[in-house]
């Protein structure tokens, strides 16, 4: 699942980064990793995202809850004093 992914580690002596892109090894400063680690990404056929498998697929759960009124909110008449019907 990582295969084309950037790897990046500091090097062993000196400053920087060194960013591994499958086989190539590439020793740069920030600038540069930066540049390197966007391109890998832009390029990765799946879209970098930050959370998790669950933040994909609550945002359709909830607007299918929504639409069948599970998870609307109701008046306090709907409840008969909070306690659903």
């Amino acid at each position: 699942m990582n295969a084309g992914l950037p790897a990046i580690r500091p090097p062993l002596t000196g400053s920087g980064y060194i960013v591994e892109i499958g086989a190539t090894r590439t020793e740069c400063d920030v600038e540069q990793a930066i540049e390197l680690i966007e391109g890998a990404l832009a390029a990765y056929p799946i879209a970098p995202f930050v959370g998790s498998a669950a933040d994909l697929t609550i945002a359709p759960l909830d607007a299918e809850l929504m639409k069948d009124r599970l998870l609307a909110p109701r008046t306090y008449s709907e409840t008969r004093g909070g306690v659903q019907r």
